[in-house]
């Protein structure tokens, strides 16, 4: 019997350092992985940095753009109401300007007719004048 228990105390031994071997490996590769997890991480972290960086550049420049176009409506609002009030003061302008045209017209027409009425009155003396010396 002493056989058999020399032979398994080897068989236990070799097992033991396979196990061993085993074990180092192991810790080996979770050490690398681990490695590999905390470089990834820092990696990631650095992304995650620069889009939230990113995001709030975009942000903030979406809030001016934001306020730059209410100003703008603001100033289109502001200038749509100076223009409805030039063209009502234009439609009144125009509207005094065809009295003031058409009260011109029947002035240039009764200067008209004085100048033809005088013109009358000039030939009618100057017959008579005419008349007058013969």
């Amino acid at each position: 019997m002493q056989v058999n228990q020399s032979n398994q105390k080897v068989e236990v031994n070799i097992d033991f350092a396979e196990l061993i071997r085993r074990q180092d490996d192991l810790e080996k590769e979770l050490t690398s992985l681990r490695n590999m997890y905390h470089e990834m991480k820092k990696e990631n972290d650095r992304t995650i940095n620069r889009i939230h960086k990113r995001i709030d550049k975009v942000e903030k420049e979406l809030t001016e753009l934001r306020a730059t176009i209410n100003e703008l409506k603001s100033s289109i609002d502001n200038v749509q109401s100076s223009v409805n009030i030039v063209e009502k003061h234009v439609t009144e302008i125009n509207v005094k300007q065809d009295v003031a045209i058409t009260a011109q017209d029947k002035f240039i027409g009764q200067l008209w007719k004085a100048f033809f009425a005088l013109l009358g009155v000039i030939t009618a003396a100057g017959a008579a004048i005419v008349a007058f010396m013969k």
